[in-house]
């Protein structure tokens, strides 16, 4: 089990047992920033002027804080996505002994800006607890725009 805790608060990651040391723990945003971030200057001298400081996002806490802030679920196995047909199929495979892609039916989302996409879940093999009272809100990695795939929000009860 991987653990993280604050004074009275605290969050818990568990997996199965056999999945302990196999599949990849959840990693704090903080940890995990990406590449084109950490190579950012906080200044960039080139670009100040009269009317512009050179500042850029490093230096903006707002934008730094969404970036930090969190947990990163890392997939537990390397998926490989192949769509085809103007984005209406989608395969998917993997090296594991579980599934990590399925589709929901495409009924669930009509309507939605990304038709014909199929929306795709990617599973995930931890549970979160927390005390009760709390919930966690699931979304994409906040201001880490390259992703291949978007991902949707959600709330998810773990506090039962």
């Amino acid at each position: 089990m991987f653990h993280f805790s604050q004074t009275t608060r605290s969050i818990r990651f568990v997996c199965r047992p056999e999945d302990y040391g196999v599949i990849a723990p959840p990693v704090a945003a903080k940890t995990v920033l990406p590449d084109w971030f950490r190579k950012l200057p906080a200044v960039d001298s080139q670009q100040a002027s009269a009317t512009n400081n050179g500042l850029t996002v490093k230096r903006c806490m707002p934008f730094l804080d969404a970036m930090t802030t969190g947990w990163i679920l890392p997939l537990a196995a390397t998926v490989r996505l192949e769509i085809k047909d103007g984005g209406r199929v989608v395969d998917a495979g993997w090296e594991f002994d579980r599934v990590m892609v399925s589709n929901h039916g495409a009924h669930q989302v009509a309507g939605n800006p990304k038709e014909p996409a199929p929306p795709c879940k990617f599973h995930n093999y931890w549970s979160i607890r927390t005390p009760p009272g709390w919930s966690c809100l699931f979304l994409p990695p906040l201001n880490r725009p390259t992703q291949p795939f978007e991902c949707v929000a959600g709330i998810v009860d773990t506090d039962r």
